[in-house]
């Protein structure tokens, strides 16, 4: 379920597997991370049905800005 979601909330964003080999090394949830961020819509309550920390979400922040 997770990862059908993922991958359209992926595909709504346009960043799809294959087309970016810098892309291709995000894990799907850093790419939800990096959809929230480009739509200056990451918060809290954007992420509280993920069931996960705050530190993880600044760690999945982290690997996006590599």
């Amino acid at each position: 379920m997770y990862v059908s979601r993922t991958r359209a909330s992926v595909r709504e964003c346009g960043v799809r597997p294959g087309l970016d080999p810098q892309l291709d090394q995000l894990t799907f949830r850093e790419r939800d991370v990096l959809r929230l961020v480009a739509a200056g819509t990451l918060t809290r309550r954007s992420v509280r049905g993920w069931q996960i920390s705050a530190r993880t979400v600044e760690t999945h922040i982290a690997a996006v800005l590599r």
